[in-house]
């Protein structure tokens, strides 16, 4: 990874945390309700933390990073999405774009989980032709005896 790169994810994952952070605070302090927009810079913190992570090559932890990036995205989509549904359904004035946001949230919600159960199919697929392969070795170094 170039330098300049490193530095700029080092920028975003700190001030990200920092706006993230700060969004919270000034909802609690002023008691008005959170909304799904506040949370966005803890998205952007999480990739952050995951591509530097990578760089470093701790795989493991950048996966949890990457894991809490996209269920915090899911998650915010999906509140997005739901408020907007309701308004809609209500015959409120309707926020579009959280609307919008909600069918983003859950096409990535569905990607995730068929992409999920590809990579375990795929995975035991893999486990059991390896096994066969094992099977078929010991068999034929058993015969040759």
């Amino acid at each position: 990874m170039s330098r300049p790169r490193s530095v700029f994810l080092w920028v975003v994952l700190v001030l990200s945390g920092i706006t993230g952070i700060g969004n919270l605070i000034e909802r609690a302090v002023t008691d008005s309700p959170a909304e799904p927009l506040d949370l966005w810079p803890c998205v952007a913190a999480a990739y952050a933390a995951d591509e530097l992570l990578r760089h470093r090559g701790s795989k493991r932890p950048a996966r949890a990073a990457a894991a809490v990036g996209g269920s915090l995205l899911v998650a915010i989509c999906c509140w997005a999405g739901g408020s907007a549904v309701r308004d809609l359904v209500l015959g409120r004035d309707t926020d579009w774009f959280g609307l919008g946001l909600g069918v983003l949230g859950g096409g990535l919600a569905v990607v995730g989980v068929l992409s999920w159960r590809t990579e375990r199919y795929e995975r035991r697929a893999r486990n059991e032709h390896n096994e066969r392969d094992e099977q078929d070795e010991r068999s034929a170094a058993g015969s040759a005896y």
